[in-house]
């Protein structure tokens, strides 16, 4: 075979004799070769094999497809089969032979292909394809859409963008249409598709409305609107323009080696951090707002970006570290000396490593090991940076070696190496200093001075020669006397008071003496001062009574016997001898003002000169009294009732006795609102804030009010109630005959008790008459009460208790009745001279009864003087009924009871009660309470009525009730005590 073997497609069979291919194709068609051989020859024959077939199409592109195209467009349909032989291919539209239908212009027909060219919508239709060969025939199709369409929205309508300004925008403004749409967008009415910085572009089938360097004036509302020759539509979106994200980078820009730093991103984004990373040579190092560094070392210098992620945008921030920290020693510090002088001595050095803080200044210390040995000083500070070398004088008699620090905003270096000793010779040394005189009595001065340092004694064996003089004489020889070391201190006794001296100290030692010093001038002790200021004077002011002038006579300077510190004016309010203040002025004032005094006070006021050691004498005291001014603050500012739109408050006058108070003055409002405050005037201490609002918090503050003005201000923070008709309280009713006595708890202790502001009360009574008392404002206090006049006794009566507030008034029900009307009598008479009266008229009147009795004859009913005669019996007892001489006849219709003036005393409630000690036998008296004692001026006025016309006696004593509703009992005082119960109230 001319050619590889198919792989798996083929099979040897029957001994090498017979070769089966399956599956065949094109690359089988070959010439296929045979041989056979023996050990004499071989012998070949072949055959060339031809592989037909009939139509097909190797690829998908060779067949007509479907085509979906807008008017307008080209398209090409392709038939191009395979087979062998070549297959034959033929045309057909919609079923019909392409040639038998009418010519297109825009169409061109080959045997593989027809291309269709600006295509219209009447050129849909369906191409088939026939190709055909001796061994079959096969048929593909194509159908050929031309379609037309209005514009159709393919993005959102109605979507938000948001986008950061100087920023990129795309917005999506895709349409659907055939033929294809033109896309225009504006913004309020003005085209924008052309202008700078807006464009129309195509990104992946979709249309958008970019827009570059975005500003504020880009948000707003936008319209696309799409059109073609079948139609348009239009799409709306909105853009919101936010601010970038900025960053500021809290922390600082250096830390000291080994120490840790944090540095803090504060974002302002209109949008959330997504993601904050903290990045050094584009690594990352860490995330989140706060980035740290512990240990900071010197590789931690550097550059460090934060990066913050949002929705909308990214921003950077950066900073630079700087790992700093002491500089390193200065090295190869030495000295060399003066050939010339000893004490000269030239230094030199090599600066250490700034450690990225650059140095500030150089010093020079030194250690000596004779006065202080192992102690460092400062032989030089505040070197240039600069230098490197420099010069310094050393002091005698000193053995020194030296070291070198450098200094930078971290602090001071370790020193250098130190140097070898070096001695200088002896020298003179230097004198002391802080050389002063002064006396601690009259008769001595103290002279000190300050040790003169070792370092500076210059040599062995020091002391101080001290010598003084008095001032003013040049010609007084000195005093010198010496002093060893380490004293600092020589006494001048037997000194004048307070005497100017010259004074020297000088330094003297075993090699030499100090230069001479310059002279101090020194003082003796100071005295008592000699004098006392003249002719005090203190003048008030009513526009300021707080102040006062103080003046007084200049006085001798040379009288104070120590140096003038000037004049002390001493003061105090006259009730108060303990409390006494000072003012202090110079010696050159002869006035000043004392401030901060108490108006309306008397106060005193003395002058005194003083030195330093002493105060004068005072002068004599000076009494004024302080002008009126403002009053004080009031005292004790109290809420005593509040409600929803109302405060009661009270208040005590001011403590302080500043100035007549004239008025008050409240002022209210709501807290850290002063334009809608109120101020009211008042004279009393009480005052009630009106017309507030509901559940509202209000400062109040209250002043005083004097002639000479407002005084200081009392404030109380308080809220009103919350808005609601008042509560339902208990109250009591205390009933009489003719009155009724209501009281009830105006302000109980509950957390929602609503108070009331008025009240009055609505009674009725069995009739069904209604009354109502006026209405009574709450008084102060909590106990409130009325009470009701002009009752009927013994009735019924329907009480209501209204409250009354702004939010409306509540009812509370009760019922009582009145008592029984008490009988009126008047006192029994004590006295003996009114009983010998009474009886002398009882007498009379029974020898009238007689009289009248035997002329009219008609006695034959009863016997009235047996019956009156019992009555008076001195010895007699309360009687029965029968024997009181009451009528027993039946047929007598006219039964009246006598009338009484006089009644038994304090039982019925007669003011006249006979004396405590009073005893008598018990009186008589009938059933009816009436006693033997009636006067004759009642018989007399009722002649024509007690008798009948044959003289008979026709009236009854009285009887008693024992049905009343109302019990009497006489107190210890003589008044009558009613008890009346309601049904379900206390007794």
């Amino acid at each position: 075979m001319n050619g590889d073997w198919p792989q798996g497609r083929y099979k040897i069979e029957d001994f090498g004799r017979k070769v089966t291919i399956t599956n065949l194709t094109y690359v089988d068609g070959k010439t296929y070769q045979c041989t056979a051989s023996n050990d004499v020859e071989s012998v070949s024959s072949g055959v060339r094999v031809t592989v037909k077939s009939r139509p097909f199409f190797s690829l998908e592109s060779q067949k007509p497809l479907d085509v979906i195209q807008v008017p307008g467009k080209s398209v090409n349909i392709t038939c191009d089969p395979s087979g062998l032989p070549k297959p034959t291919t033929k045309w057909l539209v919609n079923g019909v032979p392409i040639e038998e239908t009418p010519t297109m212009e825009n169409r061109k027909v080959t045997s593989n292909w027809i291309k269709l060219k600006n295509l219209k919508k009447e050129d849909s239709a369906v191409y088939q394809c026939i190709a055909s060969n001796p061994y079959g025939t096969v048929i593909e199709q194509a159908y050929v859409n031309v379609l037309t369409s209005p514009p159709i929205p393919l993005s959102s309508n109605a979507d938000n963008y948001k986008s950061v300004e100087r920023s990129t925008v795309k917005m999506n403004c895709s349409f659907f249409g055939s033929s294809p749409p033109k896309v225009t967008c504006s913004k309020g009415g003005v085209d924008i598709s052309s202008m700078d910085r807006f464009s129309i572009v195509k990104h992946k089938q979709t249309k958008q409305l970019k827009i570059e360097g975005v500003t504020r004036d880009d948000a707003g509302l936008y319209t696309c609107v799409a059109v073609n020759e079948y139609g348009n539509s239009s799409i709306d979106f909105t853009l919101d323009v936010l601010k970038p994200t900025s960053i500021k980078i809290v922390g600082p820009d250096s830390v000291i080696k080994g120490n840790t730093v944090s540095f803090r991103a504060v974002v302002k984004a209109e949008s959330a951090a997504d993601e904050v990373v903290w990045y050094r040579s584009e690594v990352p190092k860490g995330r989140g707002e706060t980035f740290t560094i512990s240990d900071a070392d010197y590789s931690d210098s550097g550059t460090y970006k934060v990066s913050v992620s949002t929705k909308y945008d990214k921003s950077w921030g950066y900073v630079t570290l700087t790992v700093k920290d002491r500089p390193s020693p200065p090295e190869r510090f030495n000295f060399s000396t003066n050939k010339d002088s000893k004490l000269d001595v030239n230094f030199n050095w090599t600066p250490g490593a700034e450690n990225n803080d650059e140095i500030t200044e150089y010093k020079i210390e030194f250690e000596e090991d004779n006065f202080e040995p192992g102690t460092w000083q400062v032989l030089r500070d505040s070197i240039n940076p600069s230098l490197r070398s420099t010069s310094e004088v050393l002091s005698p008699y000193v053995n020194y070696k030296f070291r070198l620090l450098a200094r930078n905003s971290v602090g001071w270096s370790d020193p250098s190496a130190e140097t070898r000793r070096y001695s200088t010779p002896e020298g003179a040394p230097k004198n002391p200093t802080g050389v002063r005189g002064e006396g601690t009595s009259p008769n001595n001065m103290i002279i000190t001075w300050s040790r003169v340092r070792g370092i500076d004694q210059n040599g062995p064996g020091l002391e101080y020669l001290v010598s003084y003089r008095k001032a003013g004489n040049g010609s007084s020889a000195w005093n010198t006397a010496p002093v060893e070391d380490p004293l600092t201190s020589y006494t001048v006794e037997n000194t004048e008071p307070y005497k100017p001296y010259e004074i020297i100290v000088q330094s003297k030692n075993d090699f030499d003496v100090a230069d001479v010093p310059e002279m101090v001038r020194g003082y003796s002790g100071e005295d008592v001062p000699l004098v006392t200021p003249n002719n005090v004077k203190v003048k008030t002011f009513d526009e300021a009574p707080r102040h006062v002038l103080v003046s007084w006579e200049a006085v001798d300077p040379t009288l104070v016997r120590g140096r003038f510190l000037g004049y002390k004016i001493f003061y105090g309010m006259s009730s108060d001898n303990e409390d006494e203040k000072v003012v202090e002025c110079k010696p050159n004032v002869t006035e000043t003002y004392v401030s901060n005094l108490f108006p309306n006070t008397q106060y005193w006021f003395s002058v005194a000169v003083y030195n330093r050691m002493y105060t004068g004498n005072k002068s004599e005291k000076k009494i004024v009294t302080t002008p009126e001014g403002a009053p004080g603050r009031p005292t004790s500012l109290t809420l005593k009732r509040r409600n929803a739109t109302s405060l009661f408050l009270t208040w005590n006058k001011p403590k302080e006795n500043w100035g007549k108070v004239v008025m008050y003055v409240v002022t209210y409002g709501p807290p850290k609102d002063p334009e809608n405050e109120i101020t009211e005037n008042t004279g009393e201490q009480k005052f009630t804030v009106k017309n507030l609002n509901p559940d509202t918090y209000y400062n109040i503050r209250v002043k005083a009010r004097s002639r000479q003005g407002m005084g200081e201000e009392e404030v109380l923070q308080t809220r009103t109630l919350r808005s609601g008709i008042p509560s339902t309280v208990p109250f009591s009713l205390d009933p009489g005959s003719t009155t009724t006595n209501i009281t009830w708890i105006s302000s109980p202790d509950k957390p929602d008790f609503m108070p009331a502001n008025s009240f009055y009360v609505k009674y009725v009574d069995g009739n069904g008459n209604e009354n109502q008392t006026p209405p009574k404002d709450v008084e102060d206090g909590d106990k409130q009460s009325i009470t009701i006049e002009g009752l009927e006794p013994d009735t019924e009566y329907k009480f209501v208790l209204v409250l009354v507030n702004g939010a409306g008034p509540t009812e509370i029900h009760s019922t009582a009745s009145t008592e029984e009307a008490a009988v009126t009598s008047g006192s029994f008479a004590t006295e003996i001279w009114f009983i010998v009266l009474m009886c002398l008229l009882g007498v009379v009147i029974i020898l009238l009864l007689v009289v009248c009795f035997v002329r009219k004859g008609k006695g034959g009913k009863y016997s009235v003087a047996e019956k009156e005669g019992r009555l008076f019996d001195a010895e007699s007892q309360p009687m029965t009924k029968e024997e009181t001489g009451e009528y027993n006849d039946e047929t007598d219709d006219v039964k009246r009871p006598l009338s009484s003036t006089f009644a038994d005393g304090p039982a019925n409630g007669n003011s006249k009660a006979p004396p405590s000690d009073y005893k008598s036998d018990p009186p008589l008296r009938t059933r009816g309470d009436s006693v033997a004692g009636d006067s004759i001026e009642e018989f007399a006025d009722t002649d024509a009525k007690e008798f009948n016309e044959d003289g008979s006696f026709i009236g009854q004593y009285g009887v008693i009730n024992e049905s009343a509703a109302t019990s009497t009992a006489a107190s210890p005082n003589g008044d009558v005590e009613t008890s009346t119960q309601i049904k379900g109230d206390a007794v």
